[in-house]
């Protein structure tokens, strides 16, 4: 799914596998690191940060996804995405869900309200139960090639994973079965 963000309106714009206008980091490049809100936390209160050269410090694989709340391929992705990884936890792998619901502060919407209550919903309707942070400044997106700042198009969702400090799978859009097997196979890989 893309979301185009224009300075006075949102737009969704049609299902595409492949990124129109975005550049993903290639297969092998660096980690482009990133220390974000654990939106759960944020909810209670808690100041608390995820940093992915943590995650990665502390784990074998480091899977991560894109989304936001109005992407329904995003809600297809995310529930395969919980199960395969559930498989592998014990063996190194975790998952972080990144979220990039962005705002239209232009017609008067606010983060604190309106963002954070569109999240709360789909965490809810999509059973999301691993974490969260938030990513509504869309930085991290920006970084991974998920958000085009040119076209103010969210390319999502956005599967990556990482292993060590490099960048080691990029899949872009879900396909059902065939994406799912495409991120276990890459799990497997890198287990071994």
């Amino acid at each position: 799914m893309i979301r185009k963000i224009l300075p006075f309106a949102v737009i969704i714009a049609a299902a595409s596998f492949v990124f129109a206008g975005a550049s993903l980091p290639a297969v092998g490049s660096p980690m482009k690191t990133f220390y974000l809100p654990d939106f759960n936390a944020q909810q209670e209160g808690r100041s608390t940060f995820v940093s992915l050269k943590t995650l990665a410090a502390k784990n074998k694989v480091v899977v991560f996804s894109f989304f936001y709340s109005s992407c329904k391929n995003c809600k297809n992705e995310i529930p395969a995405v919980q199960k395969i990884v559930s498989e592998y936890t014990n063996k190194g792998v975790a998952l972080l869900f990144v979220c990039a619901e962005p705002v239209d502060v232009n017609n008067g919407e606010s983060w604190t309200t309106d963002g954070v209550a569109r999240v709360q919903k789909v965490i809810t309707e999509w059973n999301i139960t691993y974490p969260i942070v938030d990513d509504h400044y869309l930085n991290a997106a920006t970084a991974y090639g998920v958000f085009d700042e040119k076209t103010r198009v969210i390319h999502a969702p956005a599967l990556f994973m990482v292993s060590g400090s490099k960048i080691q799978f990029a899949h872009s859009g879900w396909e059902g079965e065939k994406s799912a097997e495409e991120v276990e196979a890459a799990i497997k890989r890198l287990l071994k």
